[in-house]
């Protein structure tokens, strides 16, 4: 088995993969990135999050919503991070369990440093003020939209910047690498310590359930906090 996943199913279930080739300078990985680079997403987040809630979720407030899901593989964004990005990954599993892999990968933790709702796409904000989920819910997920999270060093960010502004890309910065471990989300009070492993295989314990999973959610530690 050449990559992807192998599961169980009641239904036969066909997959496809592409393998392609670099001919030219060095692949990006998922490691490499080191306490001080900045974090980065290539756009907006939490649309593939709010999507899903709305069709296998029954929560007060989505009745009648909709969002626009047509997530696309940031290509062009891609090939211009193979010059400056020290680790990168995409969001297909979901904004939070991306940033576990990466964490438990390179042996770091990441501080967010933008307040969470000013990382969402506007249909995944709409989302959780329609339905009273926490904005950092529309990040934790298994249903992601295929943006990309990826770190550059400090002293590479002003011309990376540059080069991103020159294809017309403006990509968020998001945050920070830290020696520390865990994923710190800012609160009025002070940095809160999310459990992004716990996020990350909630949805399975919970054998799909998706009110046993938004309640697991909510139960999280300060999670109605953050």
């Amino acid at each position: 088995v050449l990559g992807g996943d192998t599961n169980f199913s009641a239904r036969m279930q066909m997959t496809a993969t592409a393998l392609g080739t670099i001919t030219s300078g060095p692949p990006i990985t998922r490691r490499g990135c080191r306490p001080g680079d900045r974090l980065f997403a290539s756009g907006p987040l939490g649309l593939g999050s709010a999507y899903a809630l709305l069709k296998l979720g029954r929560e007060p407030g989505a009745a009648g919503f909709a969002v626009e899901y047509q997530p696309a593989a940031r290509l062009r964004e891609g090939r211009l991070l193979r010059r400056f990005a020290t680790s990168c990954m995409d969001t297909s599993d979901g904004v939070i369990p991306t940033l576990d892999e990466l964490m438990g990968l390179n042996g770091v933790g990441f501080t967010l440093e933008t307040p969470v709702g000013e990382l969402l796409h506007p249909g995944a904000a709409a989302v959780s003020k329609a339905t009273g989920m926490p904005p950092w819910m529309m990040l934790a997920g298994p249903h992601g939209e295929f943006e990309l999270l990826f770190t550059v060093a400090e002293e590479r960010r002003e011309p990376f910047e540059e080069a991103a502004a020159a294809i017309g890309w403006g990509p968020l910065e998001i945050g920070a690498v830290t020696s520390r471990a865990g994923f710190r989300i800012p609160t009025e009070a002070a940095p809160a310590l999310l459990d992004t492993a716990r996020v990350r295989n909630l949805f399975l314990e919970v054998d799909g359930d998706v009110e046993k999973y938004v309640a697991g959610l909510l139960s999280l530690d300060g999670a109605s906090d953050i």
